[in-house]
């Protein structure tokens, strides 16, 4: 049996939650609590709270409740913004349910609107001397009570009953809508999260270029670098150096940033000399299927796994299980023998 600690138990809510606990047999009433009266011993002896007290209170209550881990119901009303931060911060460590308001819109009809104007009809009538003025406000209000509730519950009733008829008379259509929510969202996984990609090269000829190299040394070993025969930059084999080509013209290079520089020899004025020479390179061409793949398509080869992955799943009736398994034998064989993935190894 829960044991359920009733907080502002003079109240009205108070007193209603009292007479439900009671009357159900799974729960009893462990204590209650009123302004005034200590806390800690009602609540140590009951399983969970439940408060429509003061707003003021709540914050004696959540500190209490923390410290002795007890769940809380919180209907209290009127709580500021820092009594409701309050409140958020304790359910981090505690089950708080916190509703400030458990009265119903019809509640508020009848008691703000229904009960004074009736009230006060009728009460002008008794003050005249009529008898009947009391049993008339019994009648119009339980009356127009009991015909509000019924419409509303038949009209509520209808609502949710209609509702389904829609969604069933229209389930192809919501199924559809469903089916194109989840191909987009699949498609956007697969452009952003994809990461699978073709790490295949294929050899495409190569560039020949003269990189610049350049050198301070003394006149005599410059004479080194000035007596160089010419070559042919189109034939010279890579690696060979050299100033100019086979007319005896200077050469141009690039320098490691990309600036074309005339070969040659520039005395310093100090007995030593600069000296700028170049030499054959012949660097590979590949051409990426990866880059070439994403031209067409970004992200083509997730996708084909993707789409392969549908089809053995619609078609062929594989379970997941299988599934990760073929990505699973696919990602092995591609990144090992196959090298079709980055490699792992």
């Amino acid at each position: 049996m829960i044991s359920i600690l009733v907080t502002g138990i003079s109240g009205r809510m108070g007193q209603a939650i009292q007479e439900a606990v009671t009357q159900n047999p799974d729960t009893c009433v462990g204590s209650t609590h009123d302004q005034g009266q200590e806390l800690y011993p009602a609540l140590a002896k009951c399983d969970v709270a439940i408060d429509f007290s003061h707003h003021a209170f709540t914050s004696t209550l959540l500190a209490e409740a923390v410290a002795n881990n007890k769940p809380l119901v919180i209907g209290t009303t009127g709580h500021t913004e820092l009594e409701r931060q309050e409140i958020v911060d304790a359910a981090a460590s505690i089950p708080i349910v916190f509703a400030s308001n458990y009265s119903v819109g019809v509640n508020a009809l009848f008691w703000l609107t229904l009960v004074p104007i009736t009230a006060g009809i009728t009460s002008n009538m008794a003050i005249n001397g009529n008898a009947a003025a009391p049993i008339i406000f019994l009648v119009i209000f339980n009356v127009v009570q009991f015909a509000l509730r019924f419409w509303l519950m038949n009209w509520s009733y209808k609502l949710g009953t209609s509702a389904i008829d829609a969604l069933t008379a229209n389930m192809q259509a919501f199924t559809r809508a469903a089916s194109i929510m989840g191909v987009f969202v699949v498609g956007c996984l697969v452009v952003t999260m994809g990461g699978t990609q073709i790490n295949l090269q294929i050899p495409n000829g190569t560039t020949r270029g003269l990189s610049a190299t350049t050198v301070i040394v003394s006149e005599k070993e410059a004479e080194n670098f000035t007596g160089m025969e010419g070559i042919d930059t189109e034939t010279a084999e890579a690696g060979t150096i050299a100033m100019t080509d086979k007319d005896g013209n200077a050469l141009t290079a690039s320098d490691a940033d990309g600036n074309a520089v005339e070969c040659g020899v520039t005395d310093l004025g100090n007995g030593m000399e600069s000296v700028t020479y170049g030499t054959v390179t012949e660097d590979p061409v590949n051409f990426s299927v990866a880059d070439t793949l994403n031209t067409i398509v970004p992200k083509l080869v997730p996708l084909m796994l993707t789409l392969l992955l549908y089809y053995m799943f619609a078609k062929h009736s594989w379970t997941p299980t299988k599934g990760i398994l073929l990505l699973f034998v696919l990602g092995i064989l591609g990144a090992g023998p196959l090298g079709l993935w980055p490699s792992i190894w």
